[in-house]
């Protein structure tokens, strides 16, 4: 019956609600990087190149509690996270710029993962394995994309969408 995406899926209440809480969740846990002590304990280590980048601001548009809270939401509506590592001259990471998973297609080029990125403008993009941070979910290929698990319970989510709509009209009349 009902067509269901990731955004008509959202319009679910119990969807949106387990998208929302696990997303939240996740994006609460502080992020540190740490460095092993000669003694065997744990430092924070916030003179890492990569600190700023997860902890406080991986881009110019997001906290880094926005990048978690939409990265979660993604793997959990797609099944996976991207993300294109930006470097600077020197070698270092700049930013984390997400990139839509739908338009993502992770392959096998010679033993290694590519991605093949379809962007809006209409071009076709490869990226190798060290420019994209990938987030995946479950996955039982490491050259495919992850299990989806919209895509998994798309029935019992129609039969949701179908149920409403019908509701809505007989309520209606």
């Amino acid at each position: 019956g009902a067509s269901v995406t990731p955004e008509s899926a959202m319009r679910v209440a119990g969807v949106y609600a387990c998208i929302r809480v696990r997303a939240l969740a996740m994006a609460q846990i502080p992020l540190h990087i740490y460095k092993n002590m000669p003694n065997g304990g744990l430092e924070r280590a916030t003179d890492h190149p990569l600190y700023e980048i997860l902890h406080l601001r991986p881009n110019t548009a997001q906290t880094s509690f926005e990048w978690r809270e939409s990265s979660v939401a993604h793997i959990d509506l797609r099944g996976d996270a991207y993300s294109r590592i930006l470097v600077n001259g020197a070698g270092r990471v700049e930013a984390l710029l997400p990139l839509n998973p739908d338009r993502m297609w992770p392959f096998d080029s010679d033993g290694r993962v590519a991605y093949r990125y379809f962007a809006p403008d209409g071009t076709t993009k490869i990226y190798l394995d060290h420019e994209i941070l990938r987030l995946p979910g479950l996955s039982f290929d490491p050259f495919g994309r992850s299990l989806s698990p919209i895509e998994l319970h798309k029935n019992a989510i129609g039969n949701s969408l179908t149920s409403t709509e019908y509701q809505g009209h007989l309520w209606r009349n």
